[in-house]
């Protein structure tokens, strides 16, 4: 893994433990230059792509919410808003060739 990165990069999932030891490394929550971008399945009709990106915000809040729970000595700061406001956090579709 690299000492410094800018930005991490998801594609897929992995489990909870994965997310812990990156965010923990790289100190998501006091490094103000860590950008993080996670790719998620578009599915194929419109309702699958509005149902898809709904369910990977809501997947991506939870774990950042249940992790931040996990910091010790932390002030109960929102995380995700931090990333938000702090324009650290991205969400992106995956658009595939085969589609």
């Amino acid at each position: 893994m690299p000492d410094d990165p800018d930005n991490i990069v998801f594609l897929g999932h992995a489990d909870y433990s994965y997310f812990e030891s990156l965010f923990d490394n790289y100190n998501l929550f006091e490094n103000n230059k860590l950008h993080l971008t996670f790719f998620y399945d578009t599915g194929n009709s419109q309702s699958e792509k509005m149902e898809y990106s709904s369910q990977m915000i809501q997947h991506i809040m939870d774990l950042l919410n249940y992790y931040v729970q996990t910091l010790e000595g932390e002030h109960g700061e929102n995380i995700v808003n931090r990333l938000v406001l702090d324009q650290r956090i991205s969400l992106c579709p995956n658009q595939r060739l085969d589609r």
